[in-house]
């Protein structure tokens, strides 16, 4: 069985996921519309009001301590022992070495190094082709970057050609939530009190075009993750796995109502010149905000829960200090 340690720190493992993920949607969300609009000629300015680096430089930060946190999670949970004395050499080498977690953990940890070395050059970048092909640059690493989590999920758990199409589906599943709820962020700062209405115009528009195409694909890929794992809709209250899920779409829904608000009765507003559109904008793109930290940390615990009966990090499904190298791969997808 695992220790009394193993299980406090397994219990920690939706709150690490949860931060890491939120990180990395934000990092993939605010490269893409930041992008998006310094491609557009007229609004090279609007990209650089954003904080495109900064953003950059404070998500980037947590990912990376986040990231950290959860390998130690990993290790302690591995190998049984207490606090630091999981966190050793030895340890991590079999945890990165000889399982998927580590293997992935390796190639992102090389994704987010090149994440900022992409930011150093953006900030180096020249007006013009320079700097929307450094942008583009950052925008695919940060996408190859926000991707790479479904190796680590549930999706990660089957074999074969289903192994592909799961994997693939969570992936795009991530790609239009971090097009979604990670460029809301950006979009809050594009509408703050000193930005110009014509610029927060085009970058509300230009949000929405790039919300609408996400929420599409989430649609589509969240119905293919409910097949694959649960088998229907109607069996999603007979697990612990169903009833967080249930949960995320009762959020998803309240996020998708502030999102029609905003699209249909705030932006025409907003294009027409109105402040005040434009303040009760940014209000509701705040309270989005606060929903999807919400959502993030359900996501968390889905991420950490069996979609079966049970959870991942519960004692029912515990390992003994000297488990095996394939199990504890399998447990931590």
């Amino acid at each position: 069985m695992m220790s009394a340690m193993g299980e406090g720190m397994a219990a920690w493992l939706p709150l690490a996921r949860a931060v890491h993920e939120g990180t990395c949607l934000m990092l993939f969300g605010h490269a893409c519309l930041c992008t998006t609009l310094t491609w557009r000629a007229e609004t090279p300015a609007v990209a650089r009001a954003c904080g495109f680096a900064a953003v950059l430089w404070i998500g980037g930060t947590v990912s990376v301590l986040s990231g950290l946190a959860w390998l130690a999670i990993v290790a302690v949970v591995m190998s049984g022992r207490p606090g630091v004395e999981a966190v050793t050499p030895a340890t991590l080498s079999v945890v990165l070495g000889a399982t998927t977690f580590g293997h992935v953990w390796i190639v992102r940890f090389v994704l987010v190094v090149l994440l900022g070395c992409a930011t150093l050059a953006l900030g180096r970048a020249r007006p013009g082709w320079h700097l929307r092909a450094t942008s583009s640059a950052l925008c695919v690493l940060a996408a190859i970057y926000l991707a790479s989590l479904a190796w680590v999920s549930h999706a990660a758990a089957g074999a074969g050609a289903q192994l592909s199409l799961d994997v693939a589906s969570d992936a795009l599943h991530l790609l239009a939530a971090g097009a979604w709820l990670g460029a809301l962020p950006t979009l809050a700062l594009a509408l703050r009190s000193r930005a110009v209405v014509p610029d927060a115009y085009r970058a509300t528009r230009t949000f929405s075009t790039l919300a609408t195409a996400g929420v599409a694909t989430l649609v589509v890929t969240g119905l293919a993750n409910v097949y694959y794992r649960i088998g229907s809709i109607a069996a999603l209250p007979d697990t612990s796995y169903g009833r967080w899920l249930l949960l995320k779409l009762a959020v998803v829904f309240v996020m998708l109502t502030f999102a029609i608000v905003n699209r249909y009765a705030l932006t025409p507003r907003l294009a027409a010149g109105s402040q005040r559109a434009r303040r009760t904008l940014r209000q509701n793109v705040w309270l989005e905000i606060a929903a999807s930290v919400v959502l993030v940390g359900i996501v968390g615990e889905l991420g950490a829960t069996a979609p079966g009966h049970g959870s991942l990090h519960d004692s029912s499904a515990a390992l003994s200090p000297a488990g095996s190298l394939s199990a504890i791969d399998v447990r931590m997808r």
